[in-house]
């Protein structure tokens, strides 16, 4: 799920409905000590991003409706995806200093594994690999994934642009053994490792090759 970023004031409202029981405008306005208007201009945007629903307040009989404003699921991982990060990072350290090299691999394999069975299942009848590589990338990106397909001299390039293990030292590997895991599972074909962050690229990047790609073209 993407979660689209917020401007300042945005977050500032948003921070008072997570996790809090359900806001009226006036309540905001108390707690920001902003003009009415400020705040429902927020709120608006929120609502239009997905990250605020609106409810009508009931047992009202008359004069204009007031309605109550509450965060969604989807505005949580806004606020979570730092946190996010860093519980990966630790995680992944742990795996590494924590079991020797064959266990910590079949650990990240399995976790790669589930995460590749959960897009898998969404490709169900898709055996052309070349769908299934583009259709992923469409998954990730929805996931907020910063990630480009180029395909080029029969092969397809993913660059894997973000990476929530940015944080990890430069010798671990696990972190592109994740990702060439997953692309694998769910391409059901060979992939190699073409670039290495680690190693001073400018992100991880992998290819495929596919007999009969065509000419060479940009999916960014």
């Amino acid at each position: 799920m993407a979660v689209p970023p917020v401007n300042t004031a945005a977050a500032k409202v948003l921070s008072l409905l997570v996790g809090r029981r359900p806001q009226t405008v006036t309540d905001l306005v108390d707690k920001l000590k902003v003009t009415r208007t400020a705040v429902t201009e927020q709120l608006s945007e929120l609502q239009r991003c997905g990250l605020v629903d609106r409810e009508r307040e009931l047992n009202q009989n008359r004069g204009r409706p007031r309605y109550r404003y509450t965060a969604t699921c989807k505005a949580m991982l806004l606020f979570n995806n730092r946190c996010g990060s860093l519980l990966a990072e630790a995680l992944l350290d742990a795996v590494e200093n924590g079991l020797n090299p064959d266990d910590a691999k079949k650990v990240v394999d399995a976790a790669a594994q589930r995460l590749a069975d959960r897009y898998a299942n969404q490709l169900e009848g898709v055996t052309d690999p070349r769908q299934r590589v583009e259709s992923l990338v469409e998954m990730l990106r929805e996931d907020g994934v910063v990630i480009d397909l180029v395909e080029e001299d029969n092969r397809l390039h993913l660059y894997r642009r973000s990476c929530p293990f940015i944080g990890l030292p430069e010798q671990n590997d696990y972190a592109c053994l994740f990702d060439e895991h997953l692309f694998k599972t769910v391409a059901q074909v060979p992939v190699h490792r073409a670039a290495d962050r680690h190693e001073g690229d400018e992100c991880c990047g992998f290819f495929i090759d596919i007999e009969g790609t065509g000419n060479g073209k940009s999916r960014e």
